[in-house]
């Protein structure tokens, strides 16, 4: 059985490897159909790399020995132009059948390659179409050695997904998995990393596990605390910069022992902020920053006590929301550039996470207020009416959201998780803390 790794396509370089998992497998020759050098198999080894970088390039295999193969997409590992590219077949060299084959795919939007069936096959084609440098999965081997291996990749039977044991392990599970694949798409504290640390201190704050809190301290020490600096402009009002300091802020209120220097750069970073202001809708344009920066604000108001983090982006978040949120449906626009399109069944485009970005947000920012804090309530009644329209609009039958959310059909009425996955959290804390009516929600 063989796994082939292929990272690289347009824009980068196609790197082309194979590996025996169980030992049997050897590619008798790799040829590259452009320039570049051919990777060679040696029991299964590979020896060298195949590089491209052109639209149209391809490499070809010849299997030691018939194989039954599957393909499937993993992820993109750029963010310019979305990858394009064929896996192809053929048992005589001359006749080729797609296999696998995926159009539009980027870093944002990873999944399974679309109607990959499962064949025999002695040689294999990799086509590149466009786009970004890719990460996808062959195997390849005996039908019953396919099987197998893609049986490794079904969901997991939880049993009762509200044991709390049960639960604990999953978020254990995604976070050791996450931690191996770290993005490298910015530094190690940009917004992708520090969105995924935002969990990973909720994580530590419910469960106490050290494993979570070291996590922690060692990419706060790696960059001394620090929140990510840029080089042009008033860059220090970059709210994705903002992110990573949720964690440090978390961590400190959770350690008898927190150190000040935890936090000291992110309070320093939002007093620059503060003292320079630019309106919400500028400083916060785009929905996603409801998420990275506004939950820092008010958990520097619980370890400070300073009102002036709630008054200030109080008024922050309200401009942002005259400007992107539309309360007919209840929902938020990704920037200004959206808010006069729409989709072809004449409704507005509110993106699925962008909508995520904003009602997560919402709730960590909502979770440090004050009870008697007089601002408080417009807050609560904003997660009503947002929980309320999205209930409106779940899926049916899987309980998830279109990434269009007012037209599913957008991508042939696939489902997606991000979204999904930041309603549920945010609808669950409402229900917790009873601003939603646990009846209806």
């Amino acid at each position: 059985m063989a796994k082939i790794l292929c990272p690289g396509m347009l824009l980068g370089s196609l790197l082309l490897s194979v590996t025996a998992l169980d030992g049997q497998l050897t590619v008798r020759n790799a040829v590259s159909d452009t320039e570049g050098n051919p990777v060679f198999m040696v029991d299964g080894n590979p020896s060298t790399e195949w590089s491209s970088a052109a639209r149209g390039d391809a490499a070809s295999l010849l299997l030691d020995e018939p194989m039954t193969l599957r393909a499937r997409y993993v992820v993109a590992s750029g963010n310019e132009e979305p990858a394009a590219f064929q896996l192809l077949a053929s048992t005589n060299y001359r006749d080729w059948t797609i296999v696998g084959e995926g159009n539009g795919y980027s870093m944002e939007s990873p999944g399974e390659i679309a109607a990959t069936p499962v064949m025999t096959a002695r040689y294999l084609r990799l086509v590149s179409l466009a786009g970004e440098p890719v990460s996808w999965e062959v195997f390849a081997g005996s039908r019953e050695a396919v099987e197998t291996q893609l049986s490794l990749y079904e969901p997991v039977d939880w049993g009762d997904i509200t044991d709390p044991a049960n639960i604990a392990e999953m978020v254990n599970l995604a976070f050791d998995w996450q931690m191996e694949h770290l993005s490298t798409r910015q530094d190690a504290i940009g917004w992708v990393n520090g969105a995924f640390y935002s969990g990973v201190s909720g994580a530590y704050g419910v469960t106490g596990d050290p494993e979570y809190r070291e996590a922690i301290l060692a990419t706060g020490n790696s960059v001394d605390w620090t929140l990510r600096e840029r080089t042009s402009g008033k860059r220090f009002y970059h709210a994705d910069d903002h992110c990573i300091g949720q964690s440090w802020l978390e961590l400190y209120m959770l350690e008898p022992d927190g150190e000040e220097r935890w936090i000291t750069d992110v309070r320093d970073r939002i007093d620059r902020v503060m003292a320079d202001p630019l309106p919400g809708r500028q400083d916060m344009n785009w929905c996603d920053a409801l998420y990275m920066s506004p939950p820092v604000y008010s958990r520097l108001y619980a370890i400070t006590g300073d009102e002036s983090y709630l008054t200030f982006i109080d008024d922050q978040w309200w401009d942002v929301t005259d400007f992107l949120y539309d309360p007919e449906y209840g929902l938020f626009y990704r920037d200004a550039s959206y808010i006069d399109d729409r989709e072809p069944n004449g409704m507005p485009v509110f993106w699925s996470r962008g909508n995520g970005w904003v009602i997560g947000g919402l709730v960590r920012l909502i979770e440090y207020f004050p009870e008697d804090w007089p601002g408080k309530a417009a807050y609560e009644d904003l997660l009503f009416d947002m929980a309320t329209a999205l209930a409106s609009i779940q899926g049916p039958e899987d309980g998830l959201w279109s990434s269009s959310l007012l037209y599913p059909e957008k991508y042939d009425g696939e489902r997606e998780t991000s979204g999904s996955a930041f309603f549920t959290y945010a609808i669950a804390w409402g229900v917790n803390e009873g601003i939603l009516d646990a009846e209806v929600f």
